[in-house]
């Protein structure tokens, strides 16, 4: 598991941003949290497709040895969804396509 240097948070989630990010490093769940994460892997599952994940769900079925990249935090579903779309559109914007994991690796 590795944190995205230029980590994307949504606004409902910058104020809490810092207690967010330090439960889920101990491996504390966060009842509103939801993770936007791309796996950093050379197979053809999930080839750079962002997933978004409760973080209850995160934590019980990630480990730290995973190769997953946590690129988003939001508060509440509705909110990932729109953070996840601001980040498709930022990659075409930027590279004129959605290769996503070309532009966060």
């Amino acid at each position: 598991m590795r944190w995205y240097k230029n980590l994307y948070i949504s606004k409902e989630a910058q104020p809490e941003r810092k207690n967010i990010i330090k439960n889920i490093k101990r491996n504390k769940s966060v009842l509103f949290a939801y993770l936007i994460i791309i796996e950093n892997n050379d197979s053809n599952k999930n080839k750079g497709i962002l997933t978004i994940v409760h973080s209850i769900f995160f934590l019980r079925n990630y480990t730290k040895k995973d190769n997953v990249i946590i690129i988003g935090i939001a508060c509440g579903r509705m909110d990932a969804f729109r953070l996840a779309g601001s980040i498709i559109y930022e990659v075409y914007n930027k590279t004129g396509g959605f290769d996503i994991k070309k532009y966060i690796v």
